[in-house]
């Protein structure tokens, strides 16, 4: 069988979407399953840890003819914002391969009606999974009376988040100088919506009760302009007057940013709004107790507390208050300075990943999708 994965932005750029659709490229490879992805992001053809991937072109008629190309039994398309979603529709009742959905929120249809239309119109031939059950993309599946499958994000624990063998990985306070008991962390790409911009005035507040911390800032340069422009900015400006330590790391080795999550006792997600937040998974893999706004499936995940104070605006992002910052600042104290609390959310996010959440369990479930069996 082949498979091709079609996605706006692949390895080696580093981010949730990127991470999860090469695990399933080289899961689904490990089971037999030829699999290709067809990235918008790459310009020449290369291959990441076994996995071929080659450009998508500059124009839909070019894709299709990758994609053809390619000879698929299976296409995955990860997000209906990729490109040449629109053209996938426009052809699919004649395809001679099985297209499967994952919408990661249904953002480009909620906002373009001509793309909803599209969808509703042909969604009787292709596979829709979502990543949980309590988001916007499998709740408008049900309102439509379309089948939806619910394939969870996860980490491949016998990797590099194996708790089993933490002395693979670099001392990270030794290597970038930490000097402070605790340290607080935020691992996010600089797009909009992220929410960095709110942690500075959130950790002030922690620092006039708490000042023995360090807030690691981590972050990977993609090739979206504007993304690069804000980290800038806010490393330039909103952090240039702060009176806590913090450093802000940039393209550091994937080994320091899995010790990072090892070492850090808080993972902040400031995030306003997400479907499937896969930094999250990483730190409960690590037993990271995290605090996070109650975006996307974060509600139902274990081993961190939630910030329930905040408003919304017209396109449901959620909005910080003045509440909103001082519930933030105060669960991240508690964190900080209860340490029998903080081990028992760390155990329950690190049992979650175990039992639930790992590419064990997850990569039968895609398997099985693309075998026919579900």
């Amino acid at each position: 069988m082949n498979l091709t994965i079609c996605v706006n932005h692949s390895m080696p750029q580093t981010g949730g979407s990127e991470i999860v659709t090469q695990q399933i490229a080289e899961h689904m490879t490990a089971k037999g399953i030829n699999t290709t992805i067809i990235s918008r992001n790459t310009l020449l053809p290369i291959t990441f840890n076994g996995i071929k991937i080659i450009p998508a072109g500059f124009y839909g008629g070019q894709f299709l003819k990758t994609l053809e190309k390619t000879k698929p039994d299976q296409v995955l398309i990860y997000s209906d914002y990729f490109k040449y979603w629109p053209d996938i529709l426009n052809n699919i009742e004649k395809a001679k391969y099985k297209v499967t959905l994952i919408p990661v929120g249904f953002n480009a249809a909620l906002s373009d009606p001509s793309i909803m239309g599209k969808f509703r119109k042909y969604s009787k031939y292709f596979n829709i999974v979502t990543h949980s059950d309590n988001y916007q993309d499998y709740k408008l599946c049900k309102s439509l009376g379309i089948p939806v499958n619910v394939i969870p994000n996860g980490i491949d624990k016998w990797k590099e988040f194996n708790i089993y063998r933490p002395d693979k990985l670099p001392n990270f306070i030794e290597k970038y100088k930490i000097d402070t008991e605790k340290i607080i962390l935020c691992v996010s790409n600089f797009f909009p919506g992220k929410g960095q911009e709110h942690l500075p005035k959130i950790l002030e507040k922690i620092h006039k009760t708490f000042k023995d911390f360090t807030m690691v800032f981590i972050s990977s340069t993609v090739d979206f302009k504007y993304a690069n422009i804000l980290r800038e900015r806010f490393k330039k400006i909103i952090l240039k007057n702060c009176k806590f330590k913090y450093k802000f790391l940039i393209d550091i080795p994937r080994d320091d940013i899995v010790a990072a999550y090892r070492t850090s006792d808080v993972f902040v997600f400031p995030s306003q709004k997400e479907v499937a937040p896969l930094v999250i998974l990483e730190a409960m893999a690590k037993g990271c107790p995290w605090v996070s706004m109650p975006v996307g499936n974060v509600e139902t995940l274990k081993g961190g507390l939630i910030v329930k104070d905040f408003k919304k605006d017209s396109d449901n992002n959620l909005c910080y208050t003045e509440e909103t910052y001082n519930t933030f600042a105060m669960l991240i104290l508690k964190l900080l300075l209860d340490e029998t609390f903080n081990c028992e959310l760390g155990t329950e996010g690190i049992n979650m990943i175990n039992e639930e959440l790992n590419w064990d369990i997850i990569s039968e479930k895609y398997y099985n999708l693309f075998m026919g069996d579900i």
